[in-house]
């Protein structure tokens, strides 16, 4: 639960936690494992076929709607659109389930993370895809039931189809970026530069703007539609670098709009631009290691809750209600049969009007059991997959070895678990660790006895950097010290120099002072002969002395006392 509740913490405390050794270490710890890199394979292969089979299903059937299209594919269409159900009923059940697992621990937890800009990558193309592929068949379907040779395409599908494009790609991007730390730097960062530039685009916007309606108000005429929309294009494509020359020689004051605006949009505020998106990108690729720990905070996180669901199932605590494991898997398959049956009724409906399209018209009749075979080893394809990842939780350890390997298992066991370990070793290779290894630790972790597990190839290897980590500081605090005594040094030095100085100088001062004090003295005694200085000491025991100095007539120097 530790990582699930940091990834819902503000992004700075969450490179924080990042950066910490702690957590580097565990997070290696769960991305090195068998149920993390076998789990990965899954998503990955599941992430491949979501995207071949809508670009290749509904965007490609949207490109023949007309009932008399002669280039319609039967079955390719009935292909992908029933592979993409599927992938869509796979990715649905984990993200249900890790979002139950993630409600049971904490509901705050759960409605932050659901609410995340990553997690709403999980399952918001879902339902995009979806849409997009009820949308196209049922279009395609009213389309050969009226039978009218029509090659309009709709344009709320032709937005539906291209902006879920891109949502699937960044789903894509968003899967990979744990793997690499220069892609997990590159994707992170790109959200990191928006962020940053959020008040610089209102700024821009508000330049945009002035410049439009100005632009409107100026060489708007009479009967024209869409002024202000032109004046918007206008702003836009003159920021750009594209200038109607004829609309300037209309006005000198179009001129002078037209002249500040280039230069304080195109010349001063796109350079201010490329210098926030600059310093955005070093500050990302400075801490390129705490923007992997964060993307793999993010997955270890997804990780940790599947494995929490499939705990919880095991003790029967997702077995009951009306979320139970089996329930959404039913629900799934429901729904998968229910599209699968409509894209069925809609290649017979297009085959009965026209059996001419790319089919032989004796195979229209085949394409009820072709959907229903089809649809049967989909679906078994997609539970075994499952049912590995499940087979890999349950069996392996986090090392990689069987929990029980005096197990006995057939042979079909036996290449099941030599795939796992192969894939195993081979996916947990070409991961990032967030320790820093150099190239020969590298390639002293790969040429390593093939008896050794990938954990204590990894344990080896951070132990040799935290070694080398060690000579290192060790070497670092050698130079520091002498650094250190080579100042003391001199600073010593510099305080003998300064206070031989401060030492002549009072020397050369007390030696005035003397020389002043006996010239005063000789000039009082010697102010006149028989001039005197006297001395007078007296205490409180009555008892008193004084001493006259003085010259005679002759200037000889006399004394008296008493």
């Amino acid at each position: 639960g530790l990582i699930r509740r940091i990834c819902v913490l503000d992004e700075d405390l969450v490179k924080r936690a990042a950066a910490t050794s702690v957590i580097r270490r565990l997070l290696d710890r769960v991305m090195f494992s068998p149920f993390a890199t076998i789990q990965a394979l899954v998503d990955g292969i599941n992430h491949s076929i979501l995207m071949l089979s809508f670009r290749l299903g509904p965007a490609a059937a949207l490109m023949h709607l007309s009932a008399r299209d002669l280039e319609f594919n039967p079955h390719l269409y009935l292909f992908f659109a029933s592979t993409l159900m599927l992938s869509i009923s796979y990715f649905g059940t984990k993200v249900i389930h890790a979002g139950i697992a993630k409600y049971n621990m904490s509901r705050n937890l759960f409605w932050n993370d659901t609410l995340s800009f990553w997690n709403l990558l999980e399952w918001a193309p879902l339902l995009m895809v979806f849409f997009s592929a009820v949308a196209v068949d049922a279009v395609l379907r009213n389309k050969a039931n009226s039978g009218v040779d029509d090659t309009t395409i709709p344009f709320y599908l032709r937005s539906a189809v291209a902006i879920t494009t891109p949502f699937l790609w960044l789903r894509i991007l968003a899967f990979t970026k744990v793997r690499n730390k220069q892609l997990a730097t590159f994707i992170l960062c790109s959200v990191e530069i928006l962020k940053d530039i959020k008040w610089f685009l209102l700024v821009l916007f508000a330049a945009m703007a002035s410049f439009a309606q100005m632009w409107v108000t100026l060489t708007f005429e009479s009967g024209e539609a869409g002024s202000y929309l032109k004046g918007y294009i206008t702003a836009y494509t003159i920021m750009l670098g594209d200038l109607d020359s004829d609309s300037l020689q209309k006005h000198p004051l179009i001129t002078m709009i037209f002249v500040l605006y280039t230069f304080g949009v195109t010349i001063v505020l796109l350079n201010i631009l490329i210098a926030i998106v600059s310093d955005s990108y070093q500050n990302s690729y400075v801490s390129s290691k705490m923007m992997l720990g964060k993307a793999r905070i993010i997955f270890v996180s997804e990780i940790s809750s599947l494995k929490s669901y499939h705990g919880m199932w095991m003790k029967g605590g997702a077995s009951d209600g009306l979320l139970s494991r089996r329930n959404i898997n039913y629900f799934f398959v429901v729904i998968s049969m229910l599209q699968v049956w409509m894209v069925t009724k809609t290649i017979n409906l297009k085959l009965d009007h026209f059996p001419t399209c790319k089919i032989d018209a004796s195979s229209s009749g085949r394409i009820n059991l072709e959907a229903i075979v089809l649809f049967i080893i989909l679906a078994l394809t997609m539970a075994g997959m499952k049912m590995i990842v499940a087979y890999v939780l349950n069996e392996f350890n986090d090392t990689g070895k069987l929990l029980d390997a005096n197990k006995p298992i057939s042979t079909t066991m036996r290449v099941v678990n030599w795939f796992i370990e192969t894939m195993f070793s081979y996916l947990s290779s070409t991961f990032d660790s967030l320790f820093d290894r150099s190239d020969n630790d590298i390639l002293e972790g790969f040429n390593m006895q093939s008896s050794g597990t990938q954990e204590q190839r990894s344990e080896q290897n951070i132990q040799r950097s935290i070694e080398k980590s060690k000579k290192q500081l060790k070497h670092e605090l050698k130079g520091v010290f002498e650094q250190i005594q080579f100042s003391m040094k001199e600073q010593d030095e510099q305080n003998k120099r300064e206070l031989a100085n401060l030492e002549e100088r009072l020397t050369n001062a007390l030696a005035e002072a003397l020389v002043e004090s006996h010239q005063s003295l000789l000039e009082s005694l010697q102010a006149g002969p028989g001039k005197s200085i006297s001395y007078d000491d007296s205490n409180d025991d009555a008892s008193s002395s004084s001493i006259s100095l003085g010259f005679n007539d002759a200037g000889v120097i006399r004394e008296a006392g008493r």
